[in-house]
């Protein structure tokens, strides 16, 4: 039982038909149960692996930065996407421009 006075530190995991909300006794115990999380389902952040530069363009559904990968020093544009922003016909449009970048 914890007390009033307790602080907790709550982090949450969404699965595809249901939400879990954690809460732990410290912030450091927080960390290492999110760092275990990540490593056991292969999260990967964008900033790992590139160097985000100056801005290439906008459009309806984002920005396009130009971005460094720093391993292979090889230049890419990278879409960054507000995806709560979306209704369903937008979600449905940018589902097809992936699928048309896959093949080119």
């Amino acid at each position: 039982m914890v007390d009033e006075k307790t602080v907790l530190y709550p982090f949450m995991l969404i699965f595809p038909n249901k939400r879990r909300v954690y809460y732990l006794k410290s912030q450091g115990e927080k960390e290492r149960w999110m760092t275990a999380v990540k490593k056991a389902i292969g999260y990967a952040n964008v900033f790992d692996f590139y160097e985000f530069r100056d801005n290439l363009g906008q459009g309806k559904y984002g920005v396009v930065k130009h971005g460094i990968h720093k391993k292979s020093l090889k230049e890419v544009a990278i879409k960054i996407v507000k995806k709560k922003e979306l209704n369903l016909k937008d979600q449905e449009l940018l589902k097809r421009e992936i699928e048309v970048l896959k093949i080119c």
